[in-house]
């Protein structure tokens, strides 16, 4: 087993290291901007609780340590603390990603840590699905690392590894299956008549040119691909668990085709490759575990290895996954027509009542399955350890700190039940409360979290897009702020910034689904852009300002893809054009920075600039400086050079290892 399951365990540990160190360096290009103290929501009003207390306090105050309430105790601001935090997440994920040796429980855990201190005082910036899945991803890469305390010990698979990386199974099965249910659950009409990507390219936060393209695609290609999203989320997960690797390696390259179109179609940061990272456990050969073999022959193959990979094909691998389609085919009425040209017609055949009981029952047999193979890898587990048992000492030894890691595994699992019963309602309430007690005792750690993406089609009447304008004359003279990323000016090329999240963007896309009564950090934007304040600023593209402008207003407009006649570059049309646009409404009237109600308005919410009182010292010099030169290029160009400096450095380790 050791062979290809070691090779699992890598590429999956390998991975995990290279989406922290997006993550790490994509939240610290952005740090003076969002939360330093002339920043939109300043990172000093949240650790203002640890203000006086001396480190031992400071570590022993919650569960899990927030390292960025030690900025007290090191001498720094607390964004400089962030950044330091940030940095060093930066070190430890790119030293795991060109070091086996670093590929350890103690380093993953401290990554989490480090991410879960950012997160937890991250406020709006901070709260996507994504962060909560990295959280959760990373917590149990942190128990499927091996401990290796000394660094240079060869990873080994152990007893309960297996265990381990069936929840990481698991926690994909969750994500996707509750991801593709809670879009018909939800009653949203455009998911029910398959018109979702109708809208979807065009809605999206922050299309990619491609998205474009796809935009245009004739009709009955975009119904048949919201059907094949239905059979990769809801029917698919179900092979993630069977014991059948020709199976589960179908699904994988389902999946990882799935997230591949999502990435070349929309700037998801890392969320896609997290994905497919996660995707790496379905590889995980089961046959090859340690369990008693058969007679080989002496070319080291089974005499039967032929036989049951025949039987596995036409009795297994086959049946199922034609059925499986034969079964999407039937439900959403797929058919070929040639009458007005090849297409393929696809319609929803059920309705949400017997949708409902499908779910119902799908929901406690995906539930019933992981509880078989749970306790069948815990079988397993006990097994291996049983036969490794070498002297008296050593298995009572290796015997306790598998029951350790088996009961982290149990309990997790058992909490994790409750995530998963969401999506049905009876089936959520049947479990004990001490159950739904422990779970979300557990939520505040985001070590278990519920999923469901894109939930709701938004933007069927076109896209809603804020538009931020300042300007010296209230009557005249208007001049909007881009942005780096969103839509704006409708000339500007569409991005591809991933794996990158400009957390600006993305929320000044869900500020324009409601209103700033509910995004109460857009005035803090407002504000900040009254004041000139250069940190904001270079969230944005070049300012149409020198100068602090004397007024400031948002408007709404409704936005729309250019039509594909006029795709850019094109002629007789408005050339270049990506976008078109109509204006909306007012959604935040002028304000000038010392208006009486703006500031009251930032003081009830904690957004007023804050002063920082820390005398300068080396440390603080020295984040300047690096803060400096990350300034040289523009955020995601950042976050590519270090991912691609760290992958040269990688492979340069790997090749000359080979030779050593």
């Amino acid at each position: 087993m050791a062979g290809d399951n070691l090779v699992v365990k890598s590429a999956f540990l390998t991975g995990m290291s290279f989406i922290y160190l997006c993550a790490f360096s994509s939240i610290y290009v952005q740090i003076p901007g969002l939360y330093g103290s002339g920043g939109i929501t300043p990172v000093k009003s949240v650790v203002q609780k640890y203000q006086g207390k001396n480190l031992s306090e400071i570590l022993t105050e919650e569960s899990v340590p927030n390292l960025v309430a030690l900025s007290e105790v090191l001498g720094v601001a607390p964004d400089g603390m962030m950044e330091i935090v940030a940095l060093f997440g930066m070190l430890m994920s790119a030293l795991s990603a060109i070091f086996t040796s670093f590929q350890t429980t103690l380093v993953y855990l401290l990554l989490w840590i480090l991410y879960f201190s950012i997160h937890k005082v991250g406020q709006v910036f901070m709260w996507f699905q994504w962060d909560s899945l990295l959280l959760e991803a990373g917590f149990l890469t942190a128990l499927f690392a091996p401990v290796n305390l000394f660094f240079w010990r060869r990873s080994i698979w152990r007893y309960h590894d297996g265990v381990f990386l069936f929840l990481i199974q698991w926690l994909l099965f969750r994500l996707m299956f509750a991801s593709g249910v809670v879009k018909l659950t939800s009653g949203c009409p455009t998911w029910w008549s398959l018109t979702a990507l109708n809208y979807h390219y065009e809605s999206q936060c922050i299309p990619t040119s491609l998205s474009w393209f796809a935009h245009h695609l004739p009709e009955w290609f975009q119904k048949l691909s919201v059907a094949s999203t239905y059979y990769i989320e809801i029917i698919v997960p179900f092979l993630f668990l069977v014991p059948v690797r020709s199976l589960r390696i179908f699904a994988f390259w389902a999946q990882v085709f799935f997230q591949l179109c999502i990435i070349a179609t929309g700037n998801y940061n890392f969320f896609n490759l997290l994905t497919v990272v996660l995707c790496f456990s379905l590889l995980e050969n089961k046959s090859d575990d340690g369990l008693p073999k058969v007679n080989k022959t002496e070319n080291g193959k089974s005499p039967t290895r032929l036989i049951r990979r025949i039987f596995i094909l036409f009795f297994l691998f086959l049946p199922i996954t034609l059925y499986s389609m034969y079964y999407a085919g039937r439900y959403f009425n797929l058919s070929i027509s040639t009458a007005s040209g090849f297409q393929v017609n696809s319609l929803i055949s059920f309705d949400n009542d017997s949708f409902n009981v499908w779910v119902s029952y799908a929901v406690r047999l995906g539930a019933l399955q992981a509880v078989v193979v749970f306790l069948w890898e815990v079988i397993k587990a006990f097994y291996r350890w049983f036969r490794g048992c070498k002297t008296f000492i050593s298995g009572v030894c290796s015997g306790g700190v598998t029951l350790f890691y088996l009961g982290i595994a149990g309990l997790m699992f058992t909490v994790s039940l409750v995530p998963h019963s969401v999506v049905d309602g009876s089936f959520y309430n049947s479990f004990p409360k001490e159950v739904t007690d422990v779970y979300y005792s557990f939520h505040g750690l985001s070590i278990i979290s519920p999923y469901g993406l894109f939930r709701r089609m938004t933007g069927v009447g076109g896209r809603p897009e804020l538009i931020i304008e300042g300007s010296n004359d209230l009557e005249a003279n208007w001049k909007e702020y881009e942005f780096l990323y969103k839509p704006g000016d409708v000339t500007k090329p569409l991005p591809f910034l991933v794996p990158h999240q400009a957390r600006l963007d993305w929320q000044m896309w869900f500020a324009a689904l409601g209103n700033y009564h509910h995004n109460p950090w857009i005035i803090s934007l407002v504000h900040r852009l009254l004041l000139h304040q250069k940190d904001v600023l270079e969230l944005m593209d070049e300012p149409p300002f020198g100068h602090a402008p004397k007024y400031i207003r948002v408007l709404q407009y409704t936005y729309h893809y250019s039509e594909l006649e006029c795709r850019p570059p094109a002629a007789n049309c408005n050339l270049s054009h990506w976008w078109s646009r109509e204006f909306s409404s007012e959604y935040i009237p002028p304000l000038t920075k010392d208006e009486p109600t703006l500031l009251d308005f930032l003081k009830h919410h904690h957004y007023l600039p804050t002063k920082d009182n820390y005398k300068e010292n080396s440390l603080s010099h020295l984040l300047f400086v690096l803060r400096n030169l990350s300034r040289e290029v523009s955020p995601h160009h950042f976050v590519w050079g270090v991912l691609m400096a760290v992958v040269c450095i990688q492979m340069t380790v790997r090749f000359f290892s080979d030779f050593c």
